[in-house]
């Protein structure tokens, strides 16, 4: 599977199903999941866990 690709595609959808959100939230939501304590900490991150953080923000927005 290529997380890479997904993530980026979601990345879209998710700021369609949360319209009012800005992308500073979006990206919050998302940084938050994956537990980095500073930007340069997303470099060592794989493709598949950020996309995995995606999905998982996007679960928790919508229980919220």
């Amino acid at each position: 599977m290529n997380f890479k690709n997904n993530a980026l595609r979601e990345l879209p959808n998710f700021s369609k199903e949360f319209p009012d959100y800005s992308l500073g939230e979006i990206l919050y939501s998302v940084v938050r999941i994956t537990g980095a304590k500073k930007i340069s900490d997303l470099l060592t991150l794989s493709d598949e866990e950020i996309f995995s953080a995606i999905e998982k923000a996007k679960a928790q927005e919508k229980e919220n």
